[in-house]
């Protein structure tokens, strides 16, 4: 651990120093986010939002501009001139798998860990400090764009609430997973944002829910 902190102020310092590619007074070259003339008024208080636009991630105007931002990180990372080095160092150090210490929950025992190196995490359960590990959830298993924000578990521990995330949307949508069958059950609850889950024993739990976004997918308010 200590290795790679050290590796990480090494990488930081090289890439505080590499040159940008930049315009000629010296910043980047931005492209110009989509903006619109859009003014929500608050108790009486006008408050301008011009990048209202950018709340559609699928918009054409924003792909296009998440497109070009792209291009310019790539232009940017690519011309740092210890890039290789850097990643030749930090592969070195990464191990073929990772585990987490596991935790207990209910008289289950839980952890989350990655067995080969380019996959993504497996939650593992055993139904007992000496028993197997067996796979619970394998993100492995969710499309590429899908990922796994939040886990959390019932009191009893028969369920196991997980959230997921698409296409890096702050959005989230909850399943709930019979830790018995590892199957997921058909309860499915959408618009939640940012936090986690509290169960009520098992008969559900509590969550942080946003009205479903409007048409053209900008956000409707709580």
């Amino acid at each position: 651990m200590i290795a790679l902190r050290r590796w990480a102020l090494v990488a930081a310092v090289l890439l505080g120093a590499a040159p940008a590619v930049a315009a000629p007074g010296g910043s980047l070259l931005y492209p110009e986010p989509p903006r619109a003339n859009v003014v929500d008024t608050y108790w009486g208080t006008p408050v301008p939002d011009p990048y209202r636009p950018l709340e559609n991630a699928d918009a054409p105007q924003t792909r296009s501009w998440l497109q070009a931002e792209a291009v310019v990180t790539r232009r940017y990372l690519d011309a740092l001139p210890h890039r290789a080095a850097i990643r030749a160092a930090f592969e070195r150090f990464q191990t073929g798998s990772s585990s987490e210490t596991p935790l207990e929950q209910h008289g289950q025992f839980w952890s989350m860990s990655r067995r080969a190196a380019g996959k993504r995490n497996v939650v593992f359960v055993r139904d007992g400090a000496l028993q197997p590990d067996r796979p619970l959830l394998d993100a492995n298993e969710l499309p590429p764009n899908v990922t796994i924000a939040y886990v959390d578990w019932s009191r009893s521990g028969r369920l196991l609430a997980y959230a997921t995330e698409t296409n890096g949307s702050d959005w989230l949508t909850w399943h709930v997973r019979d830790v018995a069958t590892a199957t997921d059950r058909p309860d499915v609850v959408r618009w939640g944002k940012y936090v986690d889950v509290a169960f009520s024993g098992d008969d559900g739990f509590y969550y942080s829910g946003y009205d479903a976004p409007r048409a053209d997918g900008t956000a409707a308010g709580f």
